[in-house]
């Protein structure tokens, strides 16, 4: 089962979209797979949008949003950290893209170290 972990901000490089495009292409490859959005990372889960939320500003401005959502639909799982998400960005729980799972702090590390055990393939990325 692998993993994929973001601790990017969304829109700051491409990093965040490549690997929401690399999540696909290992759930297409017929793996099941999760998406772990941590620290500056679950603002990759947030819902975003102009005018209204949804809407596309511009050729691409839902990018990244689609794709977490086309995860889902493939049957990837998506979590969010709960203390990144309210603590750190100022968002609730509503600001996620439905389907997203908001996860305790604490299970972070857990979700992590039972992928490390169960021998998973694990993708983390770091931007700075």
């Amino acid at each position: 089962m692998p993993e994929v972990s973001f601790h990017t901000v969304a829109f700051e490089g491409s990093i965040g979209l490549v690997n929401l495009l690399q999540a696909s292409r290992l759930i297409k490859k017929g793996f099941e797979t999760s998406v772990l959005l941590y620290g500056p990372g679950v603002t990759l889960g947030v819902q975003r949008g102009f005018p209204k939320l949804g809407d596309e500003a511009f050729p691409g401005h839902m990018a990244m949003n689609d794709r977490v959502v086309k995860i889902m639909e493939a049957g990837g799982k998506v979590y969010a950290c709960r203390f990144a998400l309210q603590a750190l960005y100022g968002h609730g729980e509503p600001s996620l893209i439905p389907g997203i799972r908001p996860i305790n702090p604490l299970d972070v590390m857990d979700i992590i170290l039972m992928h490390r055990k169960d021998g998973a393939f694990i993708l983390d990325t770091w931007t700075m």
